[in-house]
């Protein structure tokens, strides 16, 4: 898409009046505090411990970002939209109310965690003589997981959440509350609140609509004279074998559950139906499986020419053939080794390769078919590390000796070459940061790291850079009252960001020693000798 067209989408998309509207100003550091509070409040209640409360609470919080990808199945525009929620007031607590729900959701009979593990329930199914496969798919599932419904499910269910939790249960509604109001975001510079649902990207979103779907599957089978032998769930994706007769009694009984919550239905297609990336076929008395892909699928994997290792690059193809095999039956599985190493084949990957990703994936197959467990190794120690054709393969032998692996990432990735499509957030809004503050009347600039947010720390240094008593405060202050210069605050640039604090007091003694700046030389008495021939070459 261009970028035109698709500001122009997702405008559309937030002038929908029930469900988006616009704000005047952020809301950040309102909910931050509201949050806050309420973790301050539970700390007293001994609902929650220090470390807990100290886990849970947020500072610096950023305003969560709407992007929007393309439903590229389908034939006209339209967009899915995603928050992303990192760091924002209430990423914390949604984490908290996900764990909890999780553990809650993990007893569904059926909530299936993969496609694996549906496979195995569905071996075992013995198909009654005029039964259909169906599934039913949510019309936009978030959008439409009111708060309302939310706490409705969570009151009903209290008896069995009560179980996973400390909380009790007024606090535990609370929480809920607190989570749809950070359900507000920014898009092209401008502020939104969600007044319907919850956001796809949220930490608790997944949650709050896998704790509604199980109570709609509840209400459901409550109100059948019948059993439904095959009843999987995967978020808002369902499969389900029925009889036949009833296919309308389940449709209608699903789209009465809520007014906002709304069904289609698919038909199985020549005894075939897709669920996740499982193609099930309905033979004469059982369910057989085969690996699945759509007809949109791209086939596009790592190329074997790309700038990764070969290590990679083989244990991705390995990956690739050894799912396809576990999802099918022992009948296709020449049909889909075959259609594998076609993947592979468009990917680059030479024949010699191929050969020995079938048989590593088929041995994996045949050791997890007959249960052999793989000899234990020893614990090892991993390394992150750039990937640099030829170097990277030797230095990974010498961590080898030391029982270390590296585990090597590019450092040019796609993110170079493809529009933004999240707003960025402004210079002054950003935290754990090193930054660098120019001087307006020399050559030279300051410094500094820190963990607040830069607008605060700016602020900080222009009070002390306007009271004589601190002007030995800072190698800036000092700067500004013995020579009598001005730093340029307007021109201040981000130089690093950095969340371990270590970290980032070691990149900051690093470009204070690149740069010509006013700090004093003690702020790199810290930094290790080892770096200096590293560092000289690159001094300006």
């Amino acid at each position: 898409m261009f970028k035109e067209e698709y500001i122009r989408g997702v405008t559309g998309l937030l002038e929908d009046e029930e469900t988006y509207k616009p704000l005047n100003k952020d809301p950040t550091k309102k909910i931050q505090d509201k949050v806050n509070n309420k973790l301050k409040e539970m700390r007293t209640a001994g609902l929650i411990n220090e470390i807990e409360y100290r886990t849970l609470i947020r500072h610096n919080s950023v305003i969560p970002k709407l992007y929007c990808l393309r439903k590229t199945h389908k034939d006209t525009l339209s967009l899915r939209p995603i928050v992303s929620n990192i760091n924002a007031p209430t990423y914390n607590l949604g984490k908290l109310m996900h764990d909890i729900l999780s553990k809650v959701l993990s007893t569904s009979p059926y909530n299936v965690k993969n496609s694996i593990q549906a496979k195995e329930i569905i071996k075992n199914i013995v198909v009654p003589k005029g039964y259909i496969l169906i599934s039913l798919d949510v019309v936009s599932l978030f959008t439409n997981i009111s708060k309302d419904l939310v706490i409705r499910v969570a009151h009903k269910r209290w008896n069995y959440i009560k179980n996973f939790t400390t909380l009790d249960k007024a606090t535990f509604i609370s929480l809920i509350e607190l989570c749809f109001e950070g359900g507000y975001f920014s898009f092209n510079n401008k502020f939104y609140q969600q007044l319907n649902g919850t956001a796809m990207g949220a930490p608790a979103s997944t949650s709050f609509a896998n704790l509604v779907m199980n109570d709609l599957f509840d209400f459901v089978c409550d109100r059948l004279t019948f059993r439904i032998l095959l009843m999987l769930l995967y978020v808002d994706d369902t499969l389900m074998l029925i009889p036949l007769e009833m296919r309308q009694t389940i449709f209608d009984l699903f789209n009465s559950y809520h007014p906002s919550i709304k069904f289609t239905i698919e038909d199985e297609n020549e005894n075939k139906i897709p669920f996740l990336d499982l193609l099930i076929t309905r033979e004469e008395t059982n369910l057989t499986t085969c690996w699945y892909t759509k007809t949109i699928n791209s086939n596009r994997i790592i190329n074997y020419y790309s700038n990764h290792s070969n290590t990679q690059k083989v244990n991705t193809a390995i990956s690739l053939m050894y799912r396809a095999l576990s999802l099918s039956d022992s009948k296709f599985r020449e049909e889909t080794t075959q259609k594998v190493c076609k993947i592979l084949r468009e990917n680059n990957y030479p024949k010699y390769i191929i050969q020995r990703v079938v048989n590593k994936a088929k041995e994996k197959v045949m050791c997890t078919r007959n249960n052999i467990q793989q000899k234990n190794k020893e614990t090892t120690q991993y390394c992150r590390f750039p990937f640099i054709p030829g170097l990277s393969q030797k230095i990974s032998r010498i961590f080898k000796r030391i029982n270390c692996t590296c585990a090597f990432y590019n450092k040019t990735t796609t993110k170079k070459y493809f529009t933004q499509l999240k707003d960025s957030v402004p210079t002054n809004l950003q935290s754990s940061v090193v930054y660098n503050i120019p001087c307006s009347n020399c050559d030279k600039a300051y410094i500094g790291q820190t963990k607040q947010l830069l607008k605060d720390r700016i602020r900080q240094h222009k009070t002390d850079s306007n009271n004589i008593t601190h002007k030995e405060k800072t190698a800036l202050t000092s700067h500004t009252f013995k020579e009598g210069h001005k730093f340029n605050f307007e021109e201040t640039t981000i130089l690093d960001h950095e969340n371990n604090n270590y970290r980032r007091n070691i990149s900051e003694m690093i470009h204070i020693t690149l740069n010509k700046t006013v700090n004093y030389r003690e702020d790199v008495n810290r930094l290790s000798t080892i770096y200096n021939s590293l560092l000289v070459p690159l001094r300006k």
